[in-house]
């Protein structure tokens, strides 16, 4: 069953909501709404998130920072590390998880549930 608008848009509120709390700032908003964050003070260098509600876009600027703190991106040489299936339970808790580590900044996090070992995708 294919979500509603309104669920769309909730999920991306929350994606927003997860992204601010980890320490990203809002960098630019588009005249469609779509917001780009950022977090420039992270050990990994600076990290671009932007929310779409079934799926988040991760991008580290600086791959070998990112690497120094302890996480290879999907793609070594753009620095995208997307997350897919944000809206499904097991890809909403891979991307909640991935911003708990960088609030902690790339450091030790307790996990939503133990089971899970890896923050990223």
């Amino acid at each position: 069953m294919k979500p509603t608008k309104k669920q769309v848009a909730e999920f991306i509120r929350l994606q927003q909501h997860l992204a601010v709390d980890a320490g990203f700032s809002l960098r630019h908003e588009d005249s469609l709404g779509t917001r780009e964050y950022v977090n420039q003070t992270s050990k990994a260098g600076a990290i671009y998130c932007t929310p779409f509600g079934h799926w988040v876009a991760v991008k580290f600027a600086d791959v070998e920072a990112a690497k120094r703190a302890g996480i290879t991106p999907a793609n070594v040489y753009s620095g995208k590390h997307n997350f897919h299936a944000t809206m499904t339970v097991d890809g909403s808790i891979k991307f909640e998880e991935f911003m708990l580590w960088v609030k902690a900044d790339f450091g030790k996090f307790e996990p939503l549930f133990p089971e899970t070992v890896e923050a990223s995708t």
